[in-house]
């Protein structure tokens, strides 16, 4: 069976809640990226997170405690932040992105810059993401995603399960 690992950061808890989700239907370990910064909440903190993101600022976050390297496929999920990742995802894959074997990647988003942060993604993980997923906030706050998150799952294992039987 497949090793997975589900890491994400998440301000708000909307990609928590997703990330958890997710981490169940695949029978996945999770790691969240915790930031040392502890003032991202309120409007301040969050006039803070979108310059950081637009400046692709890399804040000190805690170490990962689990190892990427020793997963099949890594799930990276972030909230969009002024149309870029959050910036502490971007500090994890700048630590982590060489121990990265195989990623798949979701956001979500209060407004607009999804695509975006999805390229970003893949750009720093330095590969293309098996699937990807992209969620708007309204419908993670009214629980319409099952059946979106269950056709991102379906598509990750299938890609996964096609490489990993695939010749070397």
């Amino acid at each position: 069976m497949a090793k997975i690992l589900v890491v994400y950061y998440s301000r708000t808890g909307h990609t928590r809640s997703v990330a958890m989700e997710l981490a169940a239907r695949c029978d996945a370990d999770v790691e969240e990226i915790r930031d040392m910064k502890t003032k991202r909440h309120g409007p301040f903190g969050y006039f803070r997170c979108a310059r950081e993101a637009l400046g692709k600022h890399l804040p000190p976050i805690e170490p990962a405690t689990a190892d990427a390297k020793s997963y099949d496929l890594v799930i990276l999920g972030t909230p969009v932040w002024a149309s870029h990742m959050a910036s502490p995802m971007r500090s994890y894959l700048q630590a982590n992105a060489g121990k990265l074997a195989r990623v798949g990647s979701f956001c979500t988003q209060g407004g607009s810059g999804g695509p975006k942060v999805l390229a970003e993604l893949a750009d720093l993980a330095g590969k293309r993401a098996l699937a990807t997923l992209l969620l708007n906030e309204s419908d993670i706050k009214k629980g319409r995603y099952a059946e979106r998150l269950d056709a991102f799952v379906a598509a990750l294992l299938q890609e996964l399960n096609r490489r990993l039987a695939a010749p070397h």
